[in-house]
């Protein structure tokens, strides 16, 4: 009897908080409906910006930077920048190295969800922080972590600290504070990390198509096999019945 009320308990709050996670769900995206008709018309300007293409980002004296101006520039940082910080989730996600201004790499950012109005606080020159560079490269990689992560994510509420927790444990970030000042050094190498992280899963998702491609090969052979079988065995039947008629 006991076993049972604790079944019926679990089932009971698990619908609960069923209940709970679609209310909440609800709620931000009222809140998120009257932060979008609140707007300022700074932001309004960014994302129009944003919606241009790529290489529009880029004005002619940009286009001449050398591509690894930038990595050496990060490489000599004491403390790295919310502006470097915005770059390398920019690179990760569009593979351009060449320089952009800050207020267009938030633009994009911003209109592809890596980042939230809150950012339109920052500074170009303000430190980022390891959660903060964390809840970057987590939107920018598309991460899928695990359950508190993906919870909040689909919520709309990604979460600086589960996001730093999902990359240390995928040994993408080093071991840290949320609030920890990323040096030069250590935001190449979380670049670096999250650049691996999308190769591992492109040719992942590329073996697991060769792989269903390869295995619904051979349940088409099989297939015919069988059929091929079954008809010989039918031919066969018919003979011998045949032959017994005859005789």
């Amino acid at each position: 009897m006991s076993i049972l009320k604790f079944e019926f308990f679990a089932v009971t709050m698990l619908i609960s908080g069923m209940l709970l996670l679609g209310s909440a769900r609800v709620l931000r995206a009222e809140e998120a409906v009257a932060e979008e008709s609140a707007e300022s018309s700074e932001a309004s300007a960014d994302e129009t910006v944003a919606e241009e293409n790529d290489e529009e980002f880029l004005d002619e004296e940009d286009m001449g930077e050398d591509p690894n101006e930038f990595f050496r520039s990060v490489a000599g940082t004491p403390n790295a920048t919310v502006y470097q910080g915005m770059r390398v989730a920019y690179i990760l996600m569009t593979g351009n190295q060449l320089s952009v201004e800050f207020e267009r790499v938030r633009a994009y950012l911003l209109v592809h969800r890596v980042i939230n109005r809150g950012w339109l606080d920052y500074e170009a020159d303000d430190y980022i922080t390891f959660g903060e560079i964390s809840y970057l490269v987590a939107g920018a990689v598309e991460l899928s972590g695990g359950v508190m992560y993906t919870l909040t994510d689909w919520l709309g509420m990604r979460n600086q600290r589960y996001a730093h927790r999902e990359l240390i444990f995928r040994g993408i970030v080093p071991a840290s504070n949320t609030t920890d000042f990323v040096r030069g050094v250590e935001l190449l190498t979380i670049m670096q990390g999250a650049s691996e992280y999308i190769t591992a899963r492109r040719i992942d998702q590329e073996l697991s198509g060769v792989v269903e491609e390869i295995e619904s090969g051979n349940s088409e052979e099989n297939e015919a096999e069988s059929a091929e079988e079954s008809s010989e065995e039918s031919s066969e039947e018919n003979s011998e019945e045949n032959a017994e008629e005859s005789e």
